[in-house]
């Protein structure tokens, strides 16, 4: 029942994307509709890089690293929105 319905969805996409090339512009349409997806695919597809697995103990000695660097290292921390340090040009943020 399940493959007559997407064989049937996939006959209307067909009726659609032909009647779509019949129109002045259409191949471009329908090229530019087709690039547009694959691009999507391929961005859902890709790997992503996790961070690892972190206690709550790493957690919180990571936070104080950070905030000891920002106050030591980089008393003339202005710009927070940039993510660098005026001194030192690392990314840690004071928080």
């Amino acid at each position: 029942m399940a493959g007559m319905r997407d064989f049937a969805i996939l006959f209307v996409h067909l009726i659609v994307t032909l009647a779509r090339l019949a129109r002045p512009g259409g191949l471009r349409s329908v090229v530019a509709e087709s690039v547009l997806v694959r691009h999507q695919l391929l961005i859902l597809n890709r790997g992503r890089k996790r961070s690892p697995n972190l206690r709550a103990a790493d957690r919180i000695i990571a936070g104080l690293c950070t905030s000891v660097h920002a106050l030591s290292a980089c008393p003339a921390f202005r710009h927070r929105s940039e993510g660098k340090c005026c001194n030192c040009g690392s990314g840690s943020v004071a928080v």
